[in-house]
């Protein structure tokens, strides 16, 4: 191995260790670099390290952050990509040491078959957990819109509806692996969102009960291609098309506002819900993997 050195990122560092994450750290996942996220970076509260080699050149960078979404103790990269595969191993091995006391799990998302980056994940007791399917729809303009089932009104998915909105996704998911419910906060905060699409977004009544939901945000770079990160359904109102509709109506106006492709992730063992997206015109581009490591304590 050439000589590398490892920078703690404080700081006068920030600056360069973002620039890398925004250039490089997309190779593997691009969930926290858009830029509203990374001007959110603290390195008092997100241990964050680069490789710096003999020149004085930023080669690698990972940084781990508190997964909100997953609850307390839960950690996943930000990012975690080097130039040079082989300072992988002292990349991971430097950020796990840095990791908060009540840290219990990190995860990271990568493409299938991500080659050395892998080797160093499973030697550093990372195994892989999840995979996910990653559908896109590149004719969204033409995309038919469905009706919705007798009864159902629809609305603006905005923070006004924060509450509804968490108690719909917190009953639809209820039971999945890993999933920590929602607070009316964090809720209100990703409704908020400055990437949310209007008219995209939504949120379906049913006897005046919140019953379904769809949020669609723009991509972070690329304006004309949009995202659909939840489609979610309470279970008494499932089995009578709601989520198609959703779905459909959602694909079809982001596409009538400009998009040329919508994308959106799918567990690939959520058979049903891959049929219904296959069925609505996606189809499958690429697969990613969790990997996870219980912290020991």
């Amino acid at each position: 191995m050439s000589e590398i050195h490892l920078i703690d990122v404080e700081p006068p560092l920030s600056g360069g260790f973002l620039e890398y994450a925004r250039l490089h750290g997309a190779q593997h996942d691009d969930s926290y670099l858009a830029p509203e996220h990374c001007a959110a970076f603290d390195s008092a509260h997100e241990p964050a390290v680069v490789a710096v080699d003999g020149d004085g050149l930023v080669v690698g960078a990972a940084s781990v952050m508190r997964d909100l979404a997953s609850g307390d103790g839960m950690m996943r990269f930000r990012v975690l990509h080097t130039l040079h595969p082989e300072y992988y191993p002292a990349l991971v091995d430097r950020i796990l040491s840095r990791l908060p006391e009540d840290a219990n799990r990190v995860t990271v998302l990568l493409p299938e078959h991500a080659g050395d980056v892998e080797e160093a994940l499973e030697a550093a007791g990372f195994g892989a957990c999840r995979r996910a399917y990653v559908l896109r729809h590149l004719d969204p303009r033409n995309a038919p819109r469905l009706d919705y089932p007798s009864g159902t009104q629809t609305r603006p998915a905005t923070p006004a509806v924060a509450t509804d909105w968490a108690n719909i996704v917190n009953s639809a998911m209820h039971g999945q692996p890993d999933h920590v419910d929602t607070t009316y906060s964090i809720a209100g905060e990703t409704l908020g969102a400055p990437r949310v699409l209007g008219g995209a977004s939504l949120i379906a009544y049913r006897g005046g009960s919140p019953a379904g939901g769809v949020l669609t945000v723009t991509d972070a770079t690329d304006p004309c291609a949009a995202e659909i990160t939840m489609l979610a359904v309470v279970p008494s109102h499932q089995g009578m098309g709601l989520g198609r509709a959703l779905l459909h109506d959602a694909v079809a106006t982001a596409g009538r506002g400009g998009c040329r492709s919508v994308s959106l992730a799918v567990s690939t063992f959520n058979r049903r819900a891959v049929a219904l997206y296959l069925d609505a015109g996606f189809r499958a581009q690429d697969v990613r993997v969790c990997w996870q490591r219980t912290v020991s304590l």
